[in-house]
């Protein structure tokens, strides 16, 4: 049924927790058994990433064993990127794919397409910023802030003066779903499939989730279009609820029928609580076994 498959979402999506990055790109010079030793978080681990010998082949190695790797093998799927962004909100993600698409998109099969976007924490929101005190142009980058744990940013961070002074939950959770609604229209566009998922997407997680009080919701959503009082006609955003109905969140339950994903310090390999080569394995066959059923593949 689909030819084609494309993934989009966090750390989770990626495959963090199994490769480093910290020694570079010279891997080549230090031959196979050196390579391995630096790439891999845990000995235990190698034996995934058996002949690899440049942090490319090794990141191809990494969207293989994914459960986007996993997902399009149980679909009989050849043709599949993993756009996982380790770290990255919804900005940053519908930027990345959006780019992807429209450069390649005369080389994909686009008509005969699924595009699953594993949705981020909402409390993500990306910013420019820079490291460089000369404020050179290419110095300056985006970053993602998880204002769901504030006690991360630390006193010298930009992202702490943005969360106590600047950041409003209510703003940027409707701004978020509000683009995925849109980037959904994009992706439907092109002539693909567009499924949203989330372990667990609804307004009682919500609240659960986020430590902000909220306000009242939908007397706030009219407001936050309101620029100036010159607009000849003022928009009433739509509700929270609403954008998530109308995004269509595919719910499935993660854990079935093939368990419970395990995290890399479950299964032993390192203390990384992201999924293992085996937690990968468990998650793609799950989702697999939900979309069969969904488009009675």
């Amino acid at each position: 049924m689909f030819n084609l498959l494309i993934t989009s979402g966090c750390s989770h999506t990626y495959g963090s927790g199994m490769i480093s990055y910290l020694h570079g790109r010279k891997y080549l010079d230090f031959g196979t058994d050196a390579f391995l030793n630096n790439l891999v978080k845990h000995p235990k681990l190698k034996k995934f990433f058996e002949n690899v010998t440049s942090i490319e082949t090794a990141q191809k190695r990494l969207e293989e064993i994914s459960w986007t790797g996993v997902l399009a093998s149980e679909l009989n799927i050849s043709n599949f990127y993993n756009l996982g962004i380790g770290g990255s909100g919804v900005d940053t993600q519908i930027r990345n794919c959006f780019s992807f698409i429209e450069e390649n998109k005369s080389k994909l099969d686009l008509q005969n397409g699924l595009f699953i976007h594993r949705v981020p924490s909402l409390t993500r929101v990306e910013m420019i910023r820079t490291d460089d005190t000369t404020n050179s142009e290419d110095s300056f980058r985006f970053m993602s802030y998880n204002f769901s744990t504030p006690a991360n940013i630390t006193d010298d961070d930009s992202g702490l003066e943005v969360f106590l002074n600047h950041y409003d939950f209510d703003f940027y959770t409707s701004k978020h779903l509000f683009n995925l609604l849109l980037f959904k229209k994009y992706i439907e566009s092109t002539g693909m499939i567009f499924l949203a998922i989330q372990d667990g997407f609804d307004e009682d997680t919500l609240n659960k989730q986020y430590f902000y009080k909220r306000k009242n919701i939908d007397a706030y959503n009219k407001r936050i279009n309101k620029f100036s009082d010159d607009m000849h006609h003022l928009p009433s955003f739509p509700s929270l609820q609403k954008m998530i109905n109308d995004i269509g969140f595919f719910t499935f339950n993660p854990h079935e029928p093939y368990g419970v994903p395990t995290s890399l310090l479950n299964a032993g390999y390192n203390e990384d609580h992201h999924y293992s080569p085996e937690g990968h394995e468990i998650f793609g066959k799950n989702l697999a076994h939900h979309l069969k059923n969904k488009y009675n593949i």
